[in-house]
């Protein structure tokens, strides 16, 4: 038993649920780092070894060093760079201040009769005609362009730079910074600067690196002294030391790759899995593709399995979107303390004021669309009666192929001159054009959305965060007050 003990020790066993990471040693290989990273970012799973999909379960925590601070840094501008609209949020302390549940509202009667509807769940049904979507994928992929096989070979190298940041004097409410910098290659650079509260010194400099230092203060009180965002301070009598590595932007260059016949696997299975459509369906598209389509499978068989799958999806998740029906099931109860508790922590996550009519005094927000779209529409309306963001606990029933969805917002207003209070489910999104989302699986939940809010009577829209308005709400209201009112209907 020892020897079996020590065994495993030494080779080591696979365990996803990592939600802390402590560096200890300085990581100079950014591979490693990828590495080490990487076994905390996986969805952690339960007792059964079902995965947990729950965003509060999955955080990640890295006690990091300078080396991996500045290495998640360039991170972002890897995303940015790869054609993402939106990186994901840059690292921050794990010490957020506790959202507390406002009991008033969250005990009246606007609230649960809000939630008496919600709460409802549903059943979907499908009407998929086979024929039509084969078509359809037959059409797409016959004039789609398939990736050429080829090996891309990047070379860079890294160079480490020592900063020092010292202060020189403050005059009135400008203090003058010496930064002198020196690289592991030779170079030297000496920049004089002025700054004031709110100078940034990557974008004075010029320079990612000083990314972290943000003026907050500056002050003769009672000595000369800076105050950075990061809590780093300069005085004249002690300076700030930064030891960075920098990566220079790798050459890319292109070899062609041959393929052998040999190396083609079975893409069918694998399609089958991704798009829920049996394997005799997807034979059947596959059949009827050109020929000079087919033998993509021979020329780049990863390539075109990846395309195929992606355009069979996107074909299924529309169809599926667009012909979705809801019916609702009997009332199942949830615990509304467990999905609302008294009071949440946001570790690594931003909250802003929510003003009076949160049912939370703070609220989490991941975009600046959701911090526009409170502090414009929701913080301290007077025809708000309250507001909320949907736990993520709270799910709507889709199909595997577009994955369950979690709206935003659910909202009561009571428009002024009236008496009827208009419930309301909002999707904050970066623009109104749906095919233009970030992923196709967005738009088809959307969709889904609007039929499944529809069967349960209550209005929903997808807005952004910067052009919405309650007009549209308003005018769908009294659509609807007037219907009702048509006599002989």
């Amino acid at each position: 038993m020892r020897g079996s003990v020590s065994s495993s020790l030494i080779e080591g066993w696979d365990n996803p649920n990592v939600f802390q990471i402590c560096t200890l040693n300085q990581t100079i290989s950014d591979v490693k780092k990828r590495q080490e990273i990487g076994r905390g970012l996986r969805l952690c799973v339960d007792q059964t070894g079902q995965r947990i999909f729950d965003e509060d379960v999955n955080v990640l925590t890295v006690v990091a060093n300078d080396s991996y601070k500045n290495y998640v840094e360039s991170l972002q501008n890897e995303y940015v760079a790869d054609g993402e609209t939106e990186a994901p949020p840059k690292p921050s302390s794990s010490r957020k201040s506790t959202a507390f549940r406002r009991d008033p509202i969250f005990l009246g009667a606007d609230f649960r009769e809000f939630w008496e509807k919600l709460e409802q769940k549903a059943d979907y049904i499908i009407k998929l005609d086979t024929a039509t979507v084969i078509k359809e994928c037959v059409q797409k992929l016959s004039s789609h362009r398939f990736p050429e096989p080829k090996i891309v070979i990047s070379k860079g190298e890294f160079i480490m730079a020592s900063y020092r940041i010292s202060l020189e004097r403050i005059s009135g409410k400008v203090a003058y910074l010496r930064i002198v910098s020196k690289a592991s290659d030779g170079s030297e650079t000496v920049r004089s600067i002025p700054v004031e509260v709110g100078t940034k010194l990557d974008k004075a400099c010029k320079d990612d690196a000083l990314r972290d230092f943000k003026v907050m203060v500056v002050t003769n009180d009672p000595e000369p002294r800076v105050v950075f965002e990061s809590d780093s301070e300069l005085s004249q009598y002690n300076e700030i030391p930064l030891d960075v590595q920098i990566s220079r932007k790798p050459v890319v260059s292109t070899v062609e790759f041959k393929s052998n016949a040999a190396s083609v696997f079975d893409f069918i299975s694998r399609a089958a899995a991704e798009t829920e459509l049996t394997r005799r369906t997807l034979v059947d598209i596959f059949l009827r593709l050109p020929s000079a389509t087919q033998e993509q499978t021979l020329k780049n068989p990863e390539g075109f399995t990846n395309k195929f799958i992606e355009v069979v999806k996107d074909v299924v998740g529309r169809t599926v979107a667009e012909s979705i029906e809801y019916r609702i099931l009997p009332d199942q109860n949830v615990d509304l303390d467990e999905l609302f508790p008294v009071t949440k922590s946001y570790p690594q996550r931003e909250l802003i004021p929510a003003g009076e009519n949160g049912l939370y005094d703070q609220m989490q927000v991941d975009s600046d669309v959701e911090r526009n779209f409170i502090n414009r529409n929701l913080v301290e309306q007077s025809d708000v009666i309250f507001y909320f963001k949907f736990p993520p606990k709270f799910k709507i029933n889709l199909p595997k192929i577009i994955n369950n969805y979690n709206p935003d917002w659910g909202i009561v207003r009571q428009p002024h001159e009236t008496v009827q209070n208009f419930e309301i489910v909002v999707e904050t999104k970066g623009g109104l054009d749906i095919a233009k989302l970030r992923f196709a699986s967005e738009g088809w939940k959307i969709r889904c959305a609007v039929r499944f809010f529809a069967e349960l009577g209550i209005a929903y829209r997808h807005v952004d965060g910067n052009t919405f308005t309650w007009a549209v709400f308003d005018g769908e209201r009294n659509l609807e007050r007037t219907t009702e009112s048509r006599p002989g209907e």
